[in-house]
C-alpha cells in the first residue's frame, strides 16, 4: 500500500522533519504528536494517506543485526524521502519544544536551523521544484499538486514560503552553496552523521540534475547576444 501511494504521484505521504529533544525519545512533551495530529485533521492534510516519521518508521536502539541492516539501507536513501517531487509532502516542525519542568538528563534545545539532518531534509525538499521552474511541462505538472512543504507548528498548518520550496528567485548555484554551508555549520549528535549527510546531499544534487536532463524537455531560456544571418 505504501509503494502504491508513493507511485500515485499525489504527494500522499507526509515526511516529518523536526528536531529530536532527547537521544532516546524525540517527543517527550507530545508537542510534535499533537501538531502532527492537528495537520492530519486539517484540510491541508486531507490528501495524506501515510506518514514517514523516523522514530516510528525505522528500527530504534537497541537494534538486532537484521534491524541494523534495514536501518542502514533506509539511511542511504533518507534524502530521497524528503526530496521526492511528486511522492511526498514534507511537513516541517521548526519550533523545538521547551524543556518540561522537572525533566532530568540530556535535553536538546538547539534550533532547527542548526541541526544537520534538519538542514539536509529542508535542503533537498525544494530542489526538484526549483529545477523544474526552467522546464515548462514539468513545472505545470508540479503546480497541480498540493504544496510540497507545509509548516505544522505555531498557529497551524500553512504553506511554506516560496524561497523555502525552491520557487523563489535564488539561482541553483547560490542555493546549493547555501545548503552546503548550512550543513558544514550544523551540529550532529550521531557519530559520523556529518559525513553521511554531506555525501547524501551531493549525491542527490547530481541525481536531480541528471533527472532533469533525462526528462527530454528543453530548458526554458532566453538567448542574449548578437545575431548573424543564420
Amino acid at each position: 500500500e505504501a509503494v502504491a501511494l508513493l507511485r500515485s504521484n499525489s504527494r500522499g505521504i507526509a515526511a516529518l522533519t523536526y528536531g529530536w529533544v532527547t537521544p532516546d525519545h524525540p517527543d517527550v512533551t507530545d508537542e510534535y504528536l499533537a501538531n502532527m495530529r492537528r495537520f492530519l485533521n486539517h484540510p491541508r492534510g486531507a490528501h495524506i494517506g501515510g506518514c514517514f516519521w523516523d522514530f516510528g518508521s525505522l528500527p530504534q536502539r537497541p537494534r538486532t543485526a537484521a534491524e541494523k541492516k534495514l536501518f542502514d539501507q533506509a539511511l542511504g536513501c533518507m534524502g530521497d524521502v524528503y526530496a521526492s517531487a511528486m511522492g511526498t509532502t514534507v511537513v516541517r516542525h521548526r519550533t523545538i519544544p521547551k524543556r518540561p519542568e522537572g525533566h532530568e538528563g540530556v535535553y536538546n534545545e538547539r534550533d532547527y536551523e542548526n541541526r544537520g539532518w534538519c538542514c539536509l531534509e529542508t535542503g533537498v525538499s525544494g530542489e526538484a521544484i526549483a529545477c523544474a521552474q526552467h522546464y515548462k511541462g514539468l513545472d505545470a505538472v508540479l503546480d497541480r499538486l498540493p504544496p510540497k512543504i507545509i509548516e505544522i507548528d505555531g498557529d497551524g498548518p500553512r504553506e511554506a514560503d516560496a524561497d523555502e520550496v525552491g520557487s523563489g528567485d535564488e539561482g541553483r548555484g547560490p542555493r546549493i552553496e547555501r545548503v552546503r554551508a548550512s550543513l558544514r555549520a550544523a551540529k550532529f549528535t550521531g557519530k559520523g552523521d556529518d559525513k553521511v549527510v554531506v555525501r547524501l546531499y551531493n549525491e542527490y544534487i547530481a541525481k536531480i540534475g541528471n533527472a532533469m536532463v533525462d526528462s527530454g524537455e528543453g530548458v526554458d531560456s532566453v538567448y542574449e547576444g548578437e545575431y548573424n544571418a543564420a
